[in-house]
């Protein structure tokens, strides 16, 4: 059975609910360690008298840490297992925010929120968990559950500011921000396995078994139905059949052979496939890195006169919580797909990000479009990203795309809490960075009704949302290619099937799975190009 027909029948419960609450809560802890910059360097600014350069760099050394563990987790969640990865990123989290809380100067604190910015690189991890986990029917719609999580982190922090702050107890500030990253800890090794799509990937049938028969226990199926789920058990009638599994990546622990094979994933990003889409995305995450801390950054200091405005603040946060049913209304509509809605809520959200700053007397009112605009399009970019990426390198090529938004989020310290640059400007700046992020995400892929790994054809920019109606017919993919007396038989077989009318295909990794007559189905660059 292949693994993603598997993880469809392992159906919808218990399993489902406590992943998405495990990941949700590790999210949470990533968006507390961002959002408290913010508050914590103005605070610190006053407490410590600290010149310009110091304040931004405390903020910027966070987005700086992101940078470095975005490049880091990523490619050993490729090489070693994604359960691992998201256990130790929140460990890095846990423990440095909470010596943060201990500095005894802005060098100290700079130094202890770089290494959260290392641990919160990692936070892509628990999305492709989430992503590998999900069948294709409830993917978006799931996965934008994680996104209330980060909302419910961005929120929390304003009231345990106004709780803490006031009675000039930054310390203590800072440690309760430090406790989801232990929850997420928790919630991890209690209740995220290994992704059987990476262990297929690797050859590791047996464990992949495992998983998916444990899944289907916690959701209430029998053992015998469980273990109906094998992905080594084939059907009767199936095409190929696993003749032996494949050997596991034989990944040594050491710094040569991390970064051996860390080279060689990142040189899988540069395959004919994967590159175009690779660049956009890049392109992509670092504008929209930049818009959406730049209006968290620029939030604080439009409603600070001699103190927080803790209401504004708390307003313009919960935007975030209508902008994820935003996209939840538009993520699964056939019609609309991944990119168009992305498309147009970027464009939207840069006139209200420019009179936010612009128009102070209703910047109340432009501060929350603005916020609710940009969270909605970067929840459906987030969606996006794993689903255009291929199983063997989609942690790297994902956290590569997340360290590009570290790159935009790092410069944005020095812009909008820069006082030399007029609020008005900064306003600017935002509305050109929403322009940008606009253009970019017309550039994707559509990945809506897909499986992920799917080998269709590559959509390029004349297929993309700049001719709407022709994106909307070229929407399903065409047929894998396959010799014709098989082709007959899966018309025969499969008429009807909802899976061939939206097009899906069965994905066959090269060397890997072999029918008895020796055919092996073709890989996604030799589809392409015959020549491969």
């Amino acid at each position: 059975m292949d693994v993603h027909d598997s993880l469809a029948r392992i159906g919808d419960g218990h399993f489902q609910r406590m992943l998405i609450i495990a990941c949700g809560v590790c999210f949470m802890s990533d968006s507390v360690e961002v959002t408290m910059l913010s508050f914590l360097s103005f605070t610190l600014d006053e407490v410590w008298d600290l010149d310009y350069w110091q304040t931004a760099s405390m903020t910027s050394a966070v987005f700086a840490g992101m940078l470095i563990g975005s490049l880091i987790w990523g490619a050993l969640s490729d090489l070693h297992g994604r359960r691992p990865v998201f256990l130790a990123s929140s460990a890095v989290i846990a423990a440095s925010g909470t010596l943060s809380a201990f500095a005894i100067n802005v060098y100290a604190m700079m130094f202890c929120r770089f290494f959260v910015g290392v641990g919160v690189g990692g936070f892509t991890i628990p999305f492709d968990i989430a992503a590998e986990f999900l069948p294709v029917a409830t993917r978006g719609r799931s996965l934008l559950l994680l996104d209330f999580f980060w909302t419910a982190g961005s929120i929390s922090i304003p009231i345990i500011a106004s709780m803490t702050l006031p009675l000039g107890n930054w310390r203590l500030f800072v440690f309760c921000s430090a406790i989801p990253s232990f929850a997420a800890i928790f919630m991890g090794y209690k209740y995220v396995p290994e992704s059987p799509l990476w262990l297929v990937e690797v050859g590791n049938m047996k464990e992949a078994d495992v998983v998916i028969k444990s899944a289907a226990m916690m959701n209430g199926k029998t053992s015998d139905e469980a273990d109906a789920l094998s992905v080594r058990q084939r059907e009767p009638n199936d095409e190929t059949e696993i003749i032996e599994p494949v050997l596991s990546h034989d990944v040594p622990l050491t710094l040569r052979g991390t970064a051996t094979n860390y080279i060689i994933c990142l040189g899988k990003l540069t395959q004919p496939d994967v590159r175009n889409q690779m660049a956009v995305l890049c392109a992509l995450w670092c504008v929209f890195g930049f818009s959406y801390y730049g209006l968290i950054l620029a939030t604080t200091r439009v409603f600070r006169e001699d103190e927080f405005s803790y209401k504004s603040i708390m307003i313009t946060c919960s935007a975030e919580i209508i902008g994820t049913f935003l996209a939840l209304r538009v993520i699964d509509n056939p019609s609309w797909g991944r990119v168009y809605p992305q498309m147009v809520f970027y464009l939207a959200a840069s006139p209200c990000a420019f009179f936010m700053c612009n128009w102070l007397s209703l910047s109340t009112l432009f501060g929350f479009l603005a916020r609710m605009l940009v969270f909605a399009s970067l929840c459906l970019t987030w969606v996006s990203t794993p689903e255009i990426l291929p199983t063997d390198i989609r942690g790297t090529g994902h956290s590569i795309a997340n360290a590009c938004a570290r790159i935009g989020a790092f410069t944005s310290p020095y812009i909008v809490h820069n006082m030399n640059v007029e609020i008005g400007t900064v306003g600017v700046y935002l509305g050109i960075s929403c322009l940008l992020a606009s253009w970019a995400s017309s550039n994707l892929k559509e990945t809506v009704g897909e499986r992920l790994d799917f080998e269709g054809k590559e959509q390029g920019p004349q297929e993309s949302v700049n001719n709407f109606q022709k994106y909307l017919k070229n929407l399903s993919p065409p047929p894998s290619p396959v010799n014709s007396s098989h082709k007959s038989q899966v018309e025969g077989k499969s008429k009807g099937s909802p899976e061939m009318e939206m097009g899906f295909v069965k994905v066959s990794s090269p060397n890997r799975r072999i029918d008895p007559k020796g055919y092996r189905p073709p890989s996604f660059a030799e589809s392409i190009d015959p020549n491969v």
